[in-house]
């Protein structure tokens, strides 16, 4: 469907030629990604007054990493102290708690126990305590007798508490975004950037149903796409724009009742947080993800998986039962180093690094891009010297 059929009637004058069946429309701002950051961006542009649109390639917003994660409000214990992911997690956290209550947004404030399992993990869980506390967050660190009463199936040498870790509804965290950004804007579904290039201090982009839309400022927040939409705007000088690769994480549900009240987590690898225990809302129970590099964006689950999720729960639930487990869902991450090389962070780069006013290029962005998305939007405000 053409663009401009999404366009409200007062909006009509933005249409400046009709000419060989192409619409040609012009907008302040335009967004590219409808997931959870994009509409995070989207919604802070609408709260400053610019009229903005939201460019998503697929038929829902939210269809990428957004929607295929384990839905976790992250404290910001795990990244290091002065790194961006820190900053804006930490900032992040406490700016989506607010929005959730003020939305109405079903969340819960679980907690969240680090476990170490092995003696030998002592000093690894020593050493993120002082990471977390480095970086404002609250932390407790708790003996095996003190982890029993928070949770009496579990079994550990010692713990870390952090209280500011949750869970929030994804779903209605979008529509919520979707729903603040009709005050200046809208989201286009099922409409893809083909090409975009600077003219005359505007950027002129073209979509796949043939539409050309001019914008003042453009955002590239298309997850695990941006690379590819980077290599679609002309002009822009690609030596910071990094390669995306791909970690397929699996998730698996568990079908007996939920007897945990907090969320349970190994300590971190170099591929990420690790196989943890996580709840939903409704309070459904799931273990998840694991890691695996992958050549492509492809949802199909491998139950091959099932062994090294058994391996890693029954390291720390006493009562676990295997032939409760059930592949539910797949996700991907979006990962700008390569397997094993160890975290990365986030990166948002403007003018200075890629060449072009007034276009934000936002690269690496994974977990915890959710809790972050907020507080990543603000960034992107202040990186096109908006105020």
């Amino acid at each position: 469907m053409p663009f401009f059929f999404f366009l409200k009637k007062w909006e009509l004058f933005k249409i400046i030629t009709l000419k060989k069946g192409r619409t040609e429309i012009k907008i302040e701002a335009i967004v590219i990604g409808a997931g959870v950051v994009g509409l995070a961006v989207a919604k802070s542009l609408a709260d400053k007054g610019i009229e903005v649109a939201v460019i998503e390639k697929e038929k829902r917003i939210g269809e990428g990493a957004s929607t295929r994660n384990s839905g976790v409000i992250h404290a910001g214990l795990y990244y290091s102290p002065k790194s961006l992911k820190a900053k804006v997690c930490c900032d992040g956290r406490q700016k989506l708690y607010e929005y959730a209550a003020r939305k109405n947004i079903p969340f819960k404030k679980t907690g969240k126990l680090i476990l170490a399992t092995e003696k030998n993990q002592l000093e690894q869980l020593e050493s993120l305590y002082e990471i977390g506390t480095a970086n404002g967050v609250p932390l407790k660190i708790l003996s095996k007798e003190k982890v029993t009463v928070l949770e009496e199936e579990i079994s550990c040498e010692r713990a870390i508490f952090s209280s500011e870790s949750g869970i929030i509804s994804v779903p209605e965290y979008l529509s919520a975004l979707e729903e603040d950004i009709k005050k200046t804007g809208y989201v286009v579904l099922a409409s893809e950037l083909k090409q975009a290039k600077k003219n005359n201090g505007y950027f002129e982009l073209t979509l796949n149903s043939s539409d050309k839309i001019q914008c003042n400022f453009l955002i590239n927040a298309s997850g695990l796409h941006t690379e590819e939409v980077a290599n679609r705007i002309k002009e822009i000088k690609l030596p910071k724009i990094k390669t995306v690769m791909y970690a397929k994480g699996h998730y698996y549900l568990y079908k007996k009742k939920n007897p945990f009240k907090h969320l349970i987590y190994p300590l971190p690898n170099s591929n990420g947080h690790g196989i943890h225990a996580g709840m939903d809302i409704e309070n459904n129970l799931r273990f998840g993800p694991n890691a695996k590099w992958v050549d492509s964006i492809e949802y199909s689950f491998d139950e091959n998986t099932l062994e090294e999720f058994c391996n890693s729960i029954k390291s720390y639930w006493i009562n676990f039962d295997p032939l409760c487990l059930t592949p539910d869902y797949t996700g991907i991450r979006s990962k700008i180093v390569a397997e094993g090389e160890g975290s990365q962070d986030f990166e948002i780069l403007d003018a200075s690094d890629h060449g072009l006013e007034n276009l934000v290029h936002l690269q690496g962005i994974d977990s915890p891009g959710l809790t972050s998305s907020l507080s990543i939007a603000a960034e992107v405000i202040n990186k096109l010297g908006i105020h």
